[in-house]
C-alpha cells in the first residue's frame, strides 16, 4: 500500500514538478509544472521555482517577480523571494528589472527599505540608458543632477561636489561618481579618489583612491595628476615612489597645468 501511495504521489503534479526542477534539464518545463502545481494551491511550488531562479533560470525569476509585483501569487512567497529573483534578472543585464528592483528596494517591497541599494541599481540602469531609472534616481536624491552625473556628466558631478562635500549629503555622491568615472568622466574619478583618500564623508580607502586619481590624470584631469603625485612623494598611502610622482607631474604639465609644470621642473 505504501509503495502504491508513493507511486501515486510521484505521478501527480508534485512528483512531476520535483523531478523536472531537481534535474534542471528543462527550465521551461519546470516553470510550467510548478505553475500548474501552484494553481492547485500547493505551496511547495514556490520554493522549487525560487531554487530554479537562484540557479540562474530566468524564466523562474520572471514568474516569481510577476507574482510578487502583481500581488497575485497563488501560493505564499517567503520574505525576500521576489527581491532575490529581481536581483537575478538585474544581474543578467535586464535593465527594466534593475529599475523594478530599485523600486522594490526604495519602498521596502518584499523586505526593509534599502535606499543605498536602490541608488546603486538605479544608477546601473541609468548609465545603461534607462530613462525611467534616471528619473527614479533623480527623484530619490531630490536633485536631477545626480542622474546627470551618473550618466557621465562631469559638469553635474563637479557642481554636486561643490555643494555637498563636507555636508550631510557627501555619502550620496559615491554611487553617481562611481558610475560617471566608469564612463570615463575624469573629474568624477578625481573627486571620488580624493574622497576615498581622505575618508571625507565616506569610508576611506587610500589605495583605491590613489588608483582613481591616477585614472583621472590619465583621462585628462591635471589637478588629479598633482594629487596622485603628492601621495607618491609623501608615501601617504603606500611606499614612496618619486619616479612615479615625476611621471604624473610630467603628464599634468603636458595637459597644460602650470602648477604641474613648476613641480615637475623642481623635481
Amino acid at each position: 500500500m505504501i509503495v502504491l501511495f508513493t507511486l501515486a504521489a510521484l505521478a501527480g503534479p508534485w512528483g512531476t514538478t520535483k523531478r523536472t526542477c531537481s534535474k534542471g534539464e528543462d527550465v521551461s518545463a519546470c516553470v510550467e509544472a510548478a505553475s500548474a502545481l501552484a494553481e492547485t494551491g500547493d505551496d511547495r511550488a514556490a520554493p522549487l521555482i525560487a531554487e530554479a531562479c537562484t540557479a540562474g533560470a530566468l524564466d523562474a525569476c520572471e514568474l516569481l517577480t510577476r507574482w510578487s509585483l502583481l500581488e497575485q501569487a497563488p501560493v505564499p512567497l517567503a520574505p525576500g523571494t521576489a527581491r532575490g529573483a529581481m536581483a537575478q534578472l538585474c544581474q543578467a543585464t535586464r535593465m527594466d528589472s534593475c529599475t523594478d528592483l530599485g523600486w522594490m528596494l526604495e519602498h521596502g517591497h518584499d523586505g526593509e527599505p534599502d535606499l543605498d541599494g536602490a541608488r546603486e541599481v538605479y544608477s546601473r540602469a541609468c548609465r545603461a540608458g534607462s530613462a525611467p531609472a534616471c528619473q527614479a534616481l533623480s527623484s530619490l536624491s531630490g536633485d536631477p543632477r545626480v542622474a546627470t552625473c551618473a550618466a557621465g556628466s562631469s559638469e553635474a558631478c563637479v557642481a554636486l561636489a561643490a555643494e555637498w562635500i563636507g555636508g550631510a549629503r557627501t555619502a550620496e555622491l559615491e554611487t553617481p561618481l562611481q558610475a560617471a568615472c566608469a564612463l570615463g568622466a575624469a573629474e568624477a574619478c578625481g573627486i571620488l579618489g580624493t574622497l576615498l583618500v581622505r575618508g571625507h564623508g565616506i569610508e576611506g580607502d587610500g589605495p583605491t583612491g590613489l588608483s582613481l586619481l591616477e585614472r583621472a590624470c590619465t583621462l585628462g584631469a591635471a589637478a588629479s595628476c598633482i594629487g596622485a603625485a603628492d601621495l607618491w612623494l609623501t608615501g601617504m598611502v603606500g611606499p614612496r615612489d618619486p619616479e612615479r610622482a615625476h611621471v604624473l607631474l610630467h603628464r599634468g604639465c603636458e595637459q597644460g597645468d602650470a602648477a604641474a609644470c613648476a613641480r615637475d621642473h623642481d623635481h
